[in-house]
């Protein structure tokens, strides 16, 4: 998935693209794009905020999002 698509659910659901979102929000929006689309879009996620000097959270142990990395 695009990161232009991942701003997209980010606006709709947050209202701020992804680099606006703290870094555990950015994390809930990765498993929320997973559950909904199954998708994993997390290295995506994390790939464009560290290209702009933002971390993101790492997912809770056994979630759905930590097991699919």
């Amino acid at each position: 998935m695009s990161i232009k698509k991942i701003n997209e659910i980010s606006v709709a659901k947050y209202g701020v693209q992804v680099v606006d979102l703290c870094s555990t929000s950015a994390m809930w929006l990765a498993d929320l794009i997973l559950v909904e689309t199954g998708k994993n879009v997390y290295k995506t996620i994390s790939n464009h905020r560290n290209k702009v000097g933002l971390g993101t959270a790492f997912p809770s142990y056994d979630t759905e999002l930590f097991r699919a990395m």
